[in-house]
């Protein structure tokens, strides 16, 4: 240890903040009983006194009166004297400053015992300097100049008796600790507690569904803490759910304008205006989404139908290919690239991804519906049929599934089980135009054209004008004979 002329350097021990050991110091008339934590290191006290000399100190330790229920503030000395403090000025890992006094003779004497010039002193001279000063703060309670604060007082811990050479005895100085705004930083702690606060009550009111209630809260913490852009991205949220989409976007942009770079908030408000069916701004506020985070699975999906909306199905396709690089058993994304390739007739891409997304989902039932129609377009009635019957014997009342089989089973010419299919449908639906139609061709086919014509005439009375219809009943009627 170095001590220059005319100021001494106490060391204090350093303390480790990864230690959290606790002890009981019992029946010590100078503590009480006090719980003594060695958790926290490098905050000191500071001197308001600007006159005197400096003593530079690193490290403290927490004291827990374990009758009062209060935590104090000490530091340790090299010999074990623990120095009690009243509050932490300084933050851990900073060297703060505490101004004393010294007495001319008491400085002479010191000077002359460590020379004129910075020296190592001997751990003897030392150890004697540091008692001899510990022995004196507890003066410092007689001169107390700061009536908030409480006097300091010594805590001495037994260790090892060390022998020591006897040193002047010196003076110190009441410390004057500097007052802070003790108010502001009250209010400051209470306003982050209260947006946390709100933060929980919105998301507690928005699992159980309680959008108006959710909304509140997320409205009070925006007005104590109007720069957090993650609360206008959840109350936006909150916003779409309720289909208020005018709203969600305007969140949505606040949020963006505070945080240029949040992909969820261009992609959310995307969203929004794709249910808007502004499907222009979707696709712009998708493509910045990918901009800032080129891996966004979602994006590259929801601008995929945004693009297929505006009839642009190549660019649709790609969309759908990038979300499958990333992802290549997305099921959603196979079942409609397979869509588009159907709609443009390019039936082996279709029928590949439609089974694609069946070996990841056996019983997912559109893929199934939808390969089904492939098949019975390129006239494999056979597979047609074996699709529609799996979906049927997991959902035996789908409509559309019981029409295509049956019009499958014509195709083959089995039209007693084509009428059953379509019966079926038509007992759910009675005024499914197409199944009507479908049968009404069925029982042509089977030379009853009273049935025929009485479907085709049901057909009418729902729909006058379609002109297949018309031809088809002028035909039956021709048949029959009137």
């Amino acid at each position: 240890m170095k001590i220059k002329k005319t100021a001494l350097i106490i060391a204090l021990v350093a303390l480790s903040a990864c230690s959290r050991q606790t002890q009981q110091v019992k029946n010590n008339p100078n503590t009480g009983n006090l719980a003594i934590n060695s958790a926290v290191a490098g905050a000191v006290l500071v001197d308001g006194n600007e006159t005197g000399k400096r003593i530079k100190a690193q490290g403290m330790i927490l004291i827990e009166n374990v009758e009062t229920g209060l935590t104090e503030v000490a530091v340790r000395l090299d010999d074990g004297v623990l120095v009690k403090a009243e509050q932490i000025l300084v933050k851990a890992g900073e060297t703060a400053e505490v101004n004393i006094e010294l007495p001319p003779k008491t400085e002479q004497l010191i000077g002359e015992q460590i020379a004129e010039a910075d020296i190592d002193l001997p751990s003897q001279i030392e150890q004697a300097v540091i008692e001899q000063i510990a022995e004196v703060i507890p003066e410092i309670k007689k001169q107390e100049t700061v009536p908030e604060v409480k006097p300091l007082a010594a805590v001495v811990i037994k260790q090892e008796q060390k022998t020591a050479i006897p040193a002047p005895a010196v003076q110190v100085k009441p410390v004057t600790v500097e007052k802070k705004d003790e108010k502001n930083i009250a209010q400051t702690v209470s306003v982050k507690e209260r947006v946390e606060q709100l933060k929980k009550e919105a998301e507690n009111f928005l699992n159980s569904r309680n959008y108006d209630k959710a909304i509140t809260s997320l409205s009070e913490a925006i007005k104590l803490e109007p720069g957090n852009a993650e609360f206008y991205q959840i109350r936006g949220n909150i916003y779409g759910l309720r289909n208020e989409h005018d709203l969600a976007i305007e969140d949505y942009t606040s949020a963006i304008k505070i945080k240029p770079d949040y992909d969820d908030a261009y992609y959310n408000r995307g969203v929004v205006y794709g249910y808007k069916r502004e499907f222009n701004r979707a696709i712009n506020d998708y493509s910045a989404a990918l901009k800032i985070k080129p891996d966004k699975l979602e994006a590259f999906f929801n601008r995929a139908h945004a693009y297929g909306n505006t009839g642009n199905n190549n660019k649709a396709i790609e969309d759908f290919s990038a979300a499958l690089k990333i992802k290549p058993e997305f099921l959603e994304a196979l079942y409609f690239r397979g869509n588009i390739y159907a709609a443009r007739n390019d039936y082996n891409r279709a029928i590949a991804d439609y089974s694609a997304a069946l070996r990841i989902k056996p019983d997912f039932l559109e893929a199934l519906h939808n390969r089904g129609l492939v098949y019975f377009f390129i006239k494999d009635a056979d597979k047609a049929i074996a699709d529609y019957s799996v979906v049927l014997w997991i959902k035996p009342d789908i409509i559309d599934t019981l029409f295509e089989r049956g019009r499958a089973y014509a195709m083959k010419n089995d039209l007693d089980r084509a009428l059953a299919d379509l019966n079926s449908a038509l007992k759910i639906k009675p005024d499914y135009i197409d199944a009507l139609f479908a049968r009404g061709t069925v029982y042509a086919l089977k030379e009853d054209y009273s049935k025929a014509i009485s479907d085709y005439e049901a057909i009418n009375r729902i729909n006058p004008d379609i002109n297949e219809v018309k031809q088809s009943l002028e035909l039956a009627r021709q048949k029959r004979g009137y």
